[in-house]
């Protein structure tokens, strides 16, 4: 199939494209493709993804890995890395997508989408309510913790390498940088 990726995107033209092993995104009307993830990236993924456990264990949410479309009001699909549902959410689970504002969305960095999550998906989630963002950076080696306030992301937290954090809004999640890092390369 060729895409024609200087025109208007919907949904429904969403809907119809290949399953093929790529990430699509519609952000603005405007179709983004990215390859799939790298091991690294899936590793750092699965990782942070465990870390929220004792969170899901005291039935205080669920978190969910790509590829998974999720709709939010004002946006057409993007797919985030990481999207963590609060129990209170679960009726935005449906069969097609997660459809409405979840709690949390993770990016993990890749050459290919740095400069998309950082500006452009960073202030449409924003733009959406979602109240935490946060973004895992593989090159510096960070895990930037953004929290919603007056309509823009204000960074809460910038964990380092060495760093080991417990953020108060998720009880049980423990953010251990070493133990995330352990056996990453040092990309670039």
């Amino acid at each position: 199939m060729a895409l024609e990726l200087d025109r208007e995107w919907t949904y429904e033209d969403y809907c119809q494209l290949p399953e093929d092993g790529k990430r699509y995104e519609v952000i603005d009307g405007r179709l983004y493709v990215t390859p799939a993830p790298s091991p690294y990236h899936q590793i750092l993924s699965t990782r942070l993804l465990r870390a929220f456990e004792p969170f899901e264990r005291a039935g205080k949410g669920q978190m969910l890995h790509a590829p998974l479309d999720v709709l939010m009001p004002g946006t057409t699909p993007v797919q985030p890395d990481l999207v963590l549902i609060g129990a209170d959410q679960t009726s935005m689970i449906t069969r097609r997508a997660i459809e409405g504002v979840p709690l949390l969305l993770v990016e993990i960095l890749s050459p290919s989408t740095a400069g998309r999550d950082r500006t452009l998906k960073l202030n449409k989630y924003a733009g959406c309510g979602v109240e935490h963002y946060w973004i895992l950076d593989p090159f510096a080696r960070t895990l930037e913790l953004y929290r919603l306030a007056e309509g823009c992301y204000r960074l809460e937290h910038s964990l380092g390498e060495q760093d080991h954090h417990e953020p108060s809004e998720f009880p049980g999640v423990v953010l251990d940088m070493p133990a995330l890092l352990q056996n990453i390369p040092t990309l670039d």
